[in-house]
């Protein structure tokens, strides 16, 4: 089974930053006929030793939301088949996070309650 592959150039090292809290990463589909799904590892650390993982199935993007301003994410994905093997990971990818990114709506300020009068 051969390893999908995300689309960054090879040899790439800028991780881009993000303005926003949520991305959706996209990779190439696997050529092999076997694969019935994909998983997507991600974490704070690179190297193998993600800390997040999830079975997309059979799509090749998913988008991941709050995520931590500040904060470097590095992702590989994996293809498996329909006995759940997983292929080799593609390359790694990498993403900042800016640090005054919108993580959601700013909650609205209370105003004071009226005091009645008797």
């Amino acid at each position: 089974m051969l390893a999908p592959y995300f689309g960054q150039a090879a040899g790439t090292t800028n991780a881009p930053t993000l303005t926003s809290s949520t991305v959706t990463l996209r990779w190439d589909k696997s050529p092999s006929r076997r694969v019935k799904g994909y998983r997507l590892h991600c974490g704070l650390n690179s190297g193998r030793d993600y800390a997040r993982l999830v079975t997309v199935g059979n799509v090749t993007s998913y988008t991941f939301s709050n995520l931590i301003p500040g904060k470097t994410y590095y992702c590989i994905v994996t293809a498996y088949d329909a006995a759940g093997k997983e292929s080799p990971a593609s390359n790694e990818i990498s993403f900042t996070v800016s640090a005054s990114a919108r993580t959601g709506p700013k909650p609205t300020p209370a105003t004071p309650a009226s005091k009645g009068h008797n």
